[in-house]
């Protein structure tokens, strides 16, 4: 498996391949308009097979912060490394920012132990933190 990480959407990132285990998957019409309108992409491509294998999407104001609300990477490939990859992409080209928050469900948490971010206790939907 070699894996190439590429800057910027992949205009054949197929929605079918992703967002395994969501409740809904996002459209492809929505799909291609969520990564349109993120600030930084960063696909993980499989030379070997040809095909994109994960992406991970930030949004920033380009001035102090940014925000990483998807990581997707397919579940062929997981457990390989291509997540926190596309997250430490991700980082270094957001280098030159004071935050960069990456938010992600409870499960998931262990994904990124190894990386700089910190664990912060965060918002549940429906509660205010003051």
């Amino acid at each position: 498996m070699h894996i190439e990480y590429r800057r910027g959407a992949n205009p054949n990132l197929n929605v079918e391949n992703f967002f395994d285990g969501w409740p809904q998957r996002p459209s492809q019409r929505v799909f291609e308009v969520l990564l349109a309108n993120s600030s930084h992409v960063v696909t993980a491509f499989d030379t070997d097979g040809g095909r994109a294998v994960g992406f991970a999407a930030a949004i920033s104001d380009g001035v102090l912060s940014a925000y990483i609300p998807l990581v997707e990477v397919i579940p062929s490939h997981r457990g390989r490394g291509v997540g926190s990859r596309l997250v430490s992409e991700l980082c270094r080209d957001l280098s030159e920012l004071c935050m960069i928050d990456l938010i992600c469900d409870e499960p998931l948490v262990l994904f990124t132990s190894g990386s700089a971010l910190s664990l912060v206790a965060g918002c549940r939907s429906g509660t205010i933190a003051i």
